[in-house]
C-alpha cells in the first residue's frame, strides 16, 4: 500500500502556517427503569442511547408533581472493576495500545481525513475531547422525542425526566459523590466556578480576608476570584512553580493563613502536566480554616476520582473534556455548604413559591438550575460517564500514563526543544506536553501549522494560561501536544516524525516572516492565532 500523500502546504512565506465499573442504585418506590433510548417507545439499538453494561442498572423515582424533581439516590461505593472491554487479558499495566485499538471504533472522527488522502491524528483532546457514537446517538434520540423536564404529567416529559436525572447520577457515580443530588448542572466549568465565587464568595468573603490560587491556572479559575475579591474587598494571592515545573509547596505553605478562606486550584495543569498534590493541599487549607474547590477539568476524563477520599468541598468539570457535548459542565459540592449558598441566578425551576413581594427558594440542585436546563448535553453527558464507567478508569488511567511516559520520552530525544513541567521519570504525569523550540524566531503557531499538513492536530497559543506562560518566559505561547485513552504509541511516532520535519523547515526561515509585536504584519494564518 502506498503512503498517504502529505498535504502540507507549499514552502513559501505566503504558505506556511501557523471507574470504575457501575453498580446497579437500589430501586425506589415507584421507580421507573432507566431504559436505553428513554425517549422514544420503538425497541431501538441498545448503543442508540447509553452503553449496554447500564442498560438495566440504575432507577430513578420521579415526583408526579408539576415540578418534577427527582428522588435523592445514595450511591454506594462500587466494587473494584472487573475486565475491562478495554483490557486485554495479562495485560498489567496497559503498556500497549490494546484499550485504544479497541475504542477507536467507537469515535467517529478519529476515521476521518484531515486532508484529501491525510488521515487525521487527533492530539489536542487537552482542548475538547472527540465524541463516542452513543454520546452522539443520546443526542440525536433526545431530539427526536423532545420534552422539556421537571414540568410534564406526560409520558414524553417523564422520560426527559429520567434520561436527566440519569445523567445526574452517572456523574455522581463516576466522581464518587455520595448522592446525585450533590451534582448541579452548569453550562462548563466556567459557569461552575462563577456560580462558587458569586453564591459561595459573596456571603463569606470581605476586607482583610484572602483567596488564594496559582499561577498555573486557567483564565476561569483566575477571573471570577478577581472579581470576587473586587467586589467583596478580599485579596487574591498566587501560588508559583518550581523551576522543575510543578507547584511550589513551600509558596503554598507560606502563603496560607487563617486570612485564607478559599483556595482555588487546578488539579492537572493544562500546560505543565503536573498533577498537583489534592489531599495535601485540602488538609493544609481546612486545617486553617479554608474551603477548597478544585478544578478537574483536565483530570476528570484521565484519573478515577473519588471527591469524598479527595477531602475537597466543591469540584467543576467539563462535559466535552470528558467525551460528552460542548455547552455542559458540572459543579460537585458537599451538601452542608451547597445548602447554605444563596440561589446565583433566578428563574423558573429554582422556587419552591412565587410571590410579588417575594419568593421562597427550591432544595439543592435545582436551587442553581434556574430556567430550562441544557437537556440534550447533560443527556450526552450522562451517557459520557457511563462509557467511561464501562471502560473502567483504572484502564484508562493505565493507559494514558503509559502514554504520558513514551511522549515526554520522544519528545525528549529532539535535539533543541523546550518541554514544560517534570519529566515522567518523575512519576505520574498527565498525557500532555507544551514545548518550545529554543531557536530564535521559531514560533509555536508556525510548527503547528506545519503539522497540519501532515493531518497533525495539536494546540498552539497560551491554552488561556497567559499568567502561567509569562511565568514560564514563554511570550509567544507554546505548543501542546495532548492524548486520551484512544491514541497509540504510533500516532505519537507519527507526531514526532512530522515535528522532526517541521522543526527543520520552520528553522531553515521557510515558514512566514513577521513582527510578533504586530500579527497585521503577518500574512498568513499563524497571526490570526496568536490571541
Amino acid at each position: 500500500m502506498e503512503p498517504a500523500a502529505s498535504h502540507r502546504l507549499p514552502l513559501t512565506p505566503a504558505a506556511l502556517s501557523t471507574g470504575r465499573q457501575h453498580r446497579p442504585r437500589p430501586a425506589l418506590a415507584r421507580a421507573r427503569p432507566v431504559q436505553p433510548g428513554l425517549l422514544s417507545r420503538k425497541a431501538p439499538d441498545v448503543s442508540s442511547f447509553q452503553p449496554a453494561v447500564l442498560a438495566a442498572a440504575a432507577t430513578v423515582a420521579v415526583q408526579k408533581s408539576r415540578r418534577l424533581r427527582a428522588v435523592a439516590v445514595p450511591l454506594e461505593a462500587p466494587p473494584a472493576p472487573s475486565a475491562a472491554k478495554g483490557a486485554d487479558d495479562g495485560a498489567e499495566d496497559g503498556a500497549d495500545d490494546s484499550l485504544a485499538s479497541k475504542v477507536r471504533g467507537d469515535f467517529p472522527a478519529l476515521s476521518t481525513e484531515a486532508y484529501p488522502g491525510v488521515p487525521l491524528i487527533y492530539l489536542d483532546s487537552g482542548a475538547t475531547s472527540q465524541k463516542p457514537t452513543c454520546v452522539l446517538r443520546a443526542l440525536t434520540d433526545y431530539y427526536e422525542h423532545s420534552a422539556n423536564v421537571h414540568r410534564g404529567a406526560y409520558a414524553l416529559a417523564e422520560r426527559a425526566t429520567e434520561a436527566f436525572e440519569h445523567a445526574r447520577s452517572s456523574v455522581a457515580t463516576l466522581i464518587g459523590a455520595g448522592s446525585s443530588q450533590e451534582i448541579i448542572f452548569t453550562s462548563g466549568a466556567t459557569d461552575a466556578i462563577n456560580l462558587v465565587a458569586e453564591s459561595w464568595g459573596s456571603p463569606n468573603l470581605g476586607p482583610g480576608d484572602e483567596v488564594l490560587i496559582t499561577v498555573m491556572e486557567h483564565h476561569s479559575n483566575i477571573v471570577p476570584w478577581q472579581l470576587a475579591t473586587q467586589r467583596t474587598g478580599a485579596t487574591l494571592k498566587h501560588v508559583g512553580v518550581t523551576e522543575e515545573g510543578v507547584l511550589d509547596m513551600e509558596e503554598f505553605h507560606r502563603l496560607l493563613s487563617p486570612r485564607t478562606k478559599m483556595v482555588a486550584f487546578v488539579h492537572i495543569s493544562n500546560t505543565l502536566g503536573c498533577i498537583n498534590p489534592v489531599k495535601e493541599i485540602a488538609e493544609a487549607a481546612h486545617a486553617v480554616g479554608a474551603k477548597v474547590l478544585l478544578d478537574a477539568c483536565q483530570s476528570v476524563p484521565h484519573l478515577k476520582i473519588d471527591v469524598q477520599d479527595l477531602g475537597i468541598d466543591f469540584l467543576v468539570a467539563s462535559s466535552h473534556k470528558m467525551y460528552g457535548p460542548t455547552g455542559v459542565g458540572f459543579l460537585w459540592g458537599r451538601p452542608e455548604i451547597l445548602e447554605a449558598m444563596p440561589p446565583w441566578k433566578g428563574g423558573g425551576e429554582m422556587i419552591k413559591e412565587v410571590h410579588m413581594d417575594e419568593s421562597y427558594y427550591a432544595d439543592v440542585p435545582a436551587r442553581f438550575e434556574a430556567g430550562t436546563p441544557p437537556i440534550a448535553q447533560a443527556v450526552g453527558l450522562g451517557v459520557a460517564c457511563d462509557y467511561l464507567l464501562e471502560l473502567g478508569m483504572d484502564q484508562v488511567e493505565a493507559h494514558e500514563q503509559s502514554l504520558a511516559k513514551y511522549l515526554w520520552e520522544s519528545l525528549a530525544a529532539i535535539p533543541g526543544l523546550r518541554l514544560y513541567g517534570p519529566p515522567a521519570s518523575a512519576g505520574p504525569r498527565a498525557a500532555l506536553v507544551a514545548f518550545n523550540d529554543t531557536e530564535p524566531d521559531v514560533y509555536p503557531q508556525d510548527l503547528a501549522g506545519v503539522l497540519d499538513g501532515d493531518g497533525v492536530a495539536i494546540r498552539a497559543g497560551h491554552h488561556c494560561a497567559q499568567p502561567l506562560h509569562r511565568a514560564l518566559e514563554a511570550t509567544y505561547g507554546s505548543a501542546r501536544v495532548s492524548c486520551a485513552f484512544y491514541n497509540t504509541k504510533e500516532e505519537i511516532d507519527k507526531f514526532v516524525q512530522s515535528l522532526t520535519d517541521a522543526l527543520e523547515i520552520v528553522r531553515a526561515g521557510e515558514a512566514c516572516v513577521f513582527d510578533p509585536d504586530d500579527p497585521e504584519s503577518c500574512n498568513c494564518s499563524s497571526g490570526r492565532m496568536r490571541s
